[in-house]
């Protein structure tokens, strides 16, 4: 990101946290969360939104739910609808 904004990376970094309140990075891994969360709501399978969103496999997104909220993606799912 910092290339296509024509930034150094260390000032692309330090302006995107001033600007959005935090790393790239963690916004990116938020973003993925979040169509992640749409997805599942779609009736699609872990596995399935876990490969869709660049995760390696559906264990990995469910340990990204268990690190943001503390439940599995099946849980979640359960809770919202």
């Amino acid at each position: 990101m910092a290339e296509l904004a024509l930034m150094s990376r260390s000032k692309f970094v330090d302006l995107f946290k001033r600007t959005v309140g935090q790393s790239p990075g963690n916004y990116e891994i938020d973003w993925r969360f979040v169509v992640a969360q749409g997805l599942l709501q779609q009736d699609k399978a872990v596995t399935l939104v876990g490969y869709e969103n660049g995760y390696e496999n559906g264990s990995a997104l469910a340990r990204v739910f268990r690190k943001k909220l503390g439940i599995s993606p099946k849980q979640w799912l359960e809770q919202t609808l």
